[in-house]
């Protein structure tokens, strides 16, 4: 009789342990994806601000060029600072997304589908080399994944 309790305990030990098991792999699983949601979001944000003061240098220069005919827009030092500003936070988004690539807090597998192209689009445009090579800041991780990601002699 003991030996029946204690194997109908053990059993329910054992079910609740299952239980516990695959309700922390989900949580997991759901971090994981906030995580990724997060990062997107970094990325976007600073993709957007970058663009949306592209486009804005952009009609600025069209509207100067219709006063001016003949004439080249030339940016003026403060707009040259925040077009590089720009460009830096997109860098350091993509920067820290793969630092968290690296440390694998984020899905490895949809990481280099959804970021692979454009991490290396970012690491051969003139403007970001020239941001990249004058900052102190090195990209460690931006260019370890790109070459990663990207390196056909590594793949």
């Amino acid at each position: 009789m003991t030996a029946n309790i204690s194997l109908g305990v053990a059993i329910f030990s054992l079910i609740i342990s299952i239980a516990t098991f695959f309700a922390a792999s989900r949580s997991n699983r759901n971090a994981l994806g906030v995580s990724e949601e997060n990062t997107y979001s970094k990325i976007q944000d600073a993709e957007d601000a970058r663009a949306d003061f592209a486009m804005e240098i952009a009609l600025k220069a069209e509207a100067w060029k219709l006063a001016n005919a003949g004439k080249t827009y030339q940016m003026i030092p403060a707009e040259e600072k925040m077009a590089d500003h720009k460009i830096q936070r997109v860098l350091n988004a993509y920067d820290m997304a793969c630092q968290r690539y690296i440390d694998k807090k984020l899905d490895r597998k949809r990481f280099r589908r959804t970021y692979g192209d454009r991490i290396q689009k970012i690491c051969d445009n003139a403007d970001f080399q020239r941001i990249k090579n004058r900052t102190t800041h090195s990209y460690t991780a931006l260019n370890q994944v790109n070459d990663e990601l990207n390196n056909p002699e590594r793949n």
